[in-house]
């Protein structure tokens, strides 16, 4: 019945079947609808009366569809960041480097956008990717100039491109900064990797 529609000269028990139907449907449809964004809601409504007026299922499809794509980018990312990380450090655990950063950079898409993408770098680094590390350690620097860790790495990333005087400089900068008195542990680590380097290029000169 509800999909024929109430008769023109309905009896009295088809009329209160229709009724209860009606009903029934609007209640159900009231229910599923509180969970569809407006512009979808809007689509479905355009899209009954173009069915309505003869546009025929093709369009009223086309419409369907376009308000499914609305649902789509209407919804929030279901990319659970967490779980991300977690497969992040399990294949860095594992060595898989690359597959880390890969992790590392799509979750830096969807929030934490800073944090993530020092991970992917550090990531970069174990795979001697020197160059790409180097680039994302300057532009976490651009956005926050004092970071004491992405100071100490973008070093790393410096020397391991060969660039060795201008790396002990770096770690010299850290070591000597009286703006990371507060960072007692970074500064130890500069100082140490700073005296390795320059013991390293004094070696290397000998030879």
């Amino acid at each position: 019945m509800l999909r024929e529609g109430v008769p023109s000269t309905p009896t009295a028990i088809e009329a209160a079947a229709w009724g209860v139907l009606s009903a029934a449907a609007d209640q159900a449809r009231a229910a599923y609808a509180r969970d569809i964004p407006a512009a979808a809601r809007w689509l479905d409504v355009q899209g009954r009366r173009v069915a309505r007026g003869g546009g025929g299922v093709a369009a009223l499809l086309l419409l369907l569809l376009l308000g499914w794509g609305i649902v789509q980018r209407e919804r929030p990312p279901m990319t659970n960041l967490v779980e991300l990380e977690r497969q992040a450090q399990r294949a860095s655990s594992d060595g898989q480097h690359d597959r880390a950063a890969m992790l590392y950079g799509r979750a830096a898409r969807h929030g934490r956008s800073t944090y993530f993408r020092y991970r992917q770098a550090g990531e970069w680094l174990r795979q001697g990717h020197g160059e790409a590390a180097e680039g994302v350690y300057r532009e976490l620097l651009r956005e926050e100039p004092g970071a004491p860790n992405v100071r100490l790495n973008l070093a790393l990333a410096v020397w391991q491109q060969g660039r060795r005087e201008e790396a002990v400089e770096l770690y010299r900068e850290v070591a000597h900064d009286p703006a990371l008195a507060a960072y007692p542990d970074v500064v130890r680590r500069a100082q140490v990797a700073m005296e390795l380097a320059e013991r390293q290029i004094a070696l290397d000169r000998e030879d």
